[in-house]
């Protein structure tokens, strides 16, 4: 049969936002919010380009004498393959194992090329959990390895890592995403093989058979060995926001706070514009933080932000009959005292909210990502900054950290002298060295603390 009909991946939205100075609603204290406690949970997520055409019917291809059927119980040889779609560690391990570990009794090191092999296999999974755009995965990485082998057990292994891993089918991405990665794949195996090789077609026919939805899911996958699901729309602009995507900004931010989790250890942490929830959600995952206001304004990013964060293993106050309210500074927010932290996703217009508000959360660290877009949200923002520089009653006041990608430079420098105005002073916080996910390294992102001293 022949090879899948190419994706045409230009025509395509990104996802992976990079637009200048892209308006982008800002976060929302009303404070009309939902409060909630850590349960478990898990996720994934989509792409952005045109589906190759159907292959239409196949006939399935004689196996060749040498190659012999998977044995039913899965296990040895051909137990490799997805006929069972086992946990990809057990299975990939096992896999790598059979092909390319060396040989002799009691060697349970991988050589060298089933390393390699192993690296390669986490680089595409990391991608495809993502979302990342399909351009961006090692394909001539993989296409050489292919050659220098006659095996296809790596591809099998990138298969059950990606379209096979048990959160891509649970919470799968989209289709046209599904679909064109598999048809490349196909492409890259038909190149230096001359027989077919059934799994791949067979998962590119379920894929065929599958309606296309205007939401998708994205995994993030943390060193803890746990992951971060967002539910999020195909588009950038939907709805009026560019809210319901997962921005650059926010997986720097997460990868941040992931290797500085003592700053957010058993401590209150307010999150301005939290959009989907990426952040936030890994932060509750991975740094024990005491208690979590997510906010945002656009009431689309505020439903979606509370399915994702239910999604990830936290029930939402409403769930369990005590729905929350706090409208003044005299109506205090009320969550379940569960394990894990207190939970709270809130409206907050920065244009209305008042100290008295901000000063109810008496939060420890304020942080937000790709914030800093807009001049006229950028004075916003600055307003709500000053006001929770002084909004705690006791102790230091709050830490505040700020990340965004510079797209505008006037609009970075505007939002510098503005701070200086009100007398907030800022300093650049040095790169991280952990690299958890994966974003455009080119981008000029930058991370700011405001200097508590100054303010």
């Amino acid at each position: 049969m022949g090879t899948p009909a190419p994706c045409n991946e230009d025509t395509e939205p990104r996802s992976s936002p990079c637009l200048a100075d892209t308006p982008r609603p800002q976060g929302s204290v009303t404070l009309a919010a939902s409060s909630a406690t850590r349960g478990g949970g898990g996720g994934e997520e989509a792409e952005r380009r045109p589906v190759p055409s159907p292959p239409g019917p196949r006939p399935r291809p004689q196996r060749s004498p040498s190659r012999s059927p998977p044995p039913q119980d899965g296990s040895g040889g051909g137990g490799c393959l997805p006929g069972k779609r086992r946990s990809p560690e057990a299975g990939d391990a096992a896999c790598l194992r059979g092909r390319w570990a060396p040989a002799g009794p009691g060697s349970g090191a991988m050589d060298p090329a089933a390393e390699e092999a192993r690296h390669l296999g986490l680089r595409f999974q990391r991608g495809f959990l993502a979302g990342r755009r399909l351009r961006a995965f090692p394909w001539a990485e993989l296409e050489k390895k292919l050659k220098s082998s006659s095996d296809a057990l790596l591809l099998l292994d990138i298969l059950q890592k990606t379209i096979l891993h048990p959160l891509c089918m649970k919470y799968p991405p989209s289709v046209k995403y599904r679909r064109c990665f598999i048809s490349e794949l196909i492409r890259k195996h038909e190149s230096i093989a001359t027989e077919p090789l059934d799994e791949l077609y067979d998962v590119l026919a379920e894929i065929l058979n599958k309606e296309e939805s205007t939401n998708c899911y994205k995994s993030y996958l943390l060193p803890t060995g746990d992951s971060v699901t967002l539910s999020e729309t195909v588009a950038i602009i939907s709805q009026g926001t560019t809210g319901l995507v997962t921005w650059d900004a926010a997986l720097y931010l997460a990868e941040w706070a992931i290797e500085n989790s003592a700053i957010f250890s058993n401590r209150t942490i307010l999150e301005l514009g939290s959009g989907i929830g990426l952040t936030g959600i890994a932060i509750c995952k991975t740094c024990n933080p005491k208690a979590y206001v997510f906010s945002d304004y656009h009431h689309c990013v505020l439903e979606q932000l509370s399915e994702n964060i239910h999604l990830n293993g936290f029930v939402l106050e409403s769930e369990t009959g005590n729905h929350t309210k706090m409208q003044s500074q005299n109506q205090r927010t009320e969550v379940m005292d569960l394990q894990g932290p207190k939970i709270t996703v809130a409206e907050l217009d920065w244009d209305s909210v008042t100290k008295e508000q901000l000063t109810e959360l008496q939060v420890d660290v304020v942080i937000a990502a790709d914030v800093v877009y807009d001049p006229q949200i950028t004075l916003s923002l600055i307003g709500v900054l000053q006001q929770l520089s002084t909004s705690k009653t006791t102790g230091n006041p709050p830490e505040i950290y700020i990340a965004f990608t510079v797209r505008n430079p006037d609009t970075y420098h505007l939002f510098q002298t503005e701070l200086g105005k009100v007398g907030i002073g800022w300093q650049v916080v040095p790169t991280h060295t952990k690299n958890l996910f994966l974003y455009d390294l080119h981008s000029d992102i930058i991370l700011l603390k405001l200097l508590a001293q100054t303010l």
